[in-house]
């Protein structure tokens, strides 16, 4: 994929660039960027998802969150396998965290092959995600 098809494939599904450069997802007109429970410490939020995915007796794939990524950049910070067929593909962010460019590339192209990656903001969005894929999480 060249640099333009990406730059159509995310747009076409309401990604933006920020004054930075950085890809973010484009909010509907009537919400707000974030939930009203979003998370100010992004580790507060892995650990609530490492949390479920336990009492859930889900396989959670979690890289470190101390440096970037050394595998694939833009890599979620979780690939779950929850029960069969649902993959759950989870970037977490901060109430104003942002995308790299990168994890916006890597989002566009997961969805451009089927898949559902999302990016969330607390624990009621992951929630909402894993019930929508069809996955019911334990709390």
């Amino acid at each position: 994929m060249n640099e333009r098809d990406l730059e159509l494939a995310l747009t076409a599904k309401g990604w933006r660039r920020d004054a930075t450069g950085a890809w973010t997802k484009a909010p509907p007109p009537d919400e707000p960027d974030a939930p009203p429970d979003a998370v100010d410490c992004e580790s507060e939020l892995h650990n609530e998802i490492m949390r479920v995915c336990d009492a859930s007796g889900w396989l959670a794939l979690h890289g470190s969150m101390a440096h970037r990524a050394y595998r694939t950049k833009g890599e979620w910070d979780f690939v779950i396998l929850a029960e069969y067929p649902v993959l759950l593909l989870v970037e977490c962010k901060t109430k104003t965290g942002k995308l790299t460019r990168e994890q916006g590339a890597l989002a566009a192209w997961a969805t451009r092959l089927g898949w559902q990656p999302t990016v969330v903001r607390s624990l009621s969005e992951f929630a909402t995600y894993c019930r929508t894929l069809g996955a019911e999480p334990k709390t």
